[in-house]
């Protein structure tokens, strides 16, 4: 039972309950609302007494499923955990975070910042800094894992968080080389808060060699300054 309501097939969860014993668990409740399955959440809301968990309202939140998240609102009383603002953040779910803000007590964690940035939203993350969420430095190393410039960018010229050579080391790792320019030019400028010079601490020469057989045409520029 757990597995077709997973999945959303209702006529299969009624024929389950009707002829067999076994039953179901929350999984069944959580699973549905995680997928947007409403109708199947509600019949088990009606017609079972398992119920559901914080999972079910925090994970329709990751999924973006609005409609569902309104209804367990409304209708059950298990909640939800600042896990739901986070998931709706880094999968940039804007109306839902807004509506969880609004209608929710939960808050978010320095979470939801860092899933915004790693996912590329400008638009949460400006917000997220407007209504003075948390940030930490998992917000630039999403941002440049991710290869988000426009996010990088804007992390550097309004937040103040430190950031470490992993950001850039993974930001060389994934090819986002526009990325490992910029925070070159910033450790120069001496703008980070928290860094060492990247010719010290990055290493860039090394850099160079571990992509240099592959990027020839752009792999000099990790030692030459550019303008933001």
């Amino acid at each position: 039972m757990n597995r077709a309501a997973d999945h959303g097939h209702l006529e299969v969860v009624q024929w389950l309950h009707d002829d067999c014993l076994q039953g179901c668990t929350t999984d069944a409740m959580d699973l549905a609302a995680r997928n947007g399955h409403l109708e199947t959440v509600k019949w088990l809301h009606a017609s079972r007494s398992e119920g559901c968990t914080t999972n079910a309202m925090d994970k329709a939140a990751g999924s973006g499923h609005l409609h569902v998240v309104k209804w367990l609102h409304e209708h059950r009383s298990e909640g939800c955990t600042t896990d739901a603002m986070d998931r709706a953040a880094g999968g940039g779910h804007f109306e839902l975070l807004k509506w969880l803000r609004e209608n929710r007590l939960e808050g978010c964690t320095d979470r939801a910042a860092s899933k915004a940035a790693a996912y590329g939203d400008l638009d949460i993350v400006k917000w997220l800094h407007i209504h003075q969420a948390k940030f930490t430095e998992g917000a630039t190393y999403g941002a440049a894992g991710g290869g988000h410039l426009r996010v990088l960018r804007w992390l550097f010229e309004n937040r103040k968080e430190e950031f470490t050579a992993n950001a850039i080391q993974d930001a060389l790792d994934n090819a986002h080389f526009e990325a490992v320019l910029i925070f070159h030019n910033i450790a120069q400028k001496g703008l980070a808060q928290g860094i060492e010079a990247m010719d010290d601490e990055a290493q860039p020469e090394q850099s160079v060699t571990s992509i240099s057989n592959y990027y020839h045409d752009i792999a000099w520029r990790l030692l030459t300054p550019v303008e933001l």
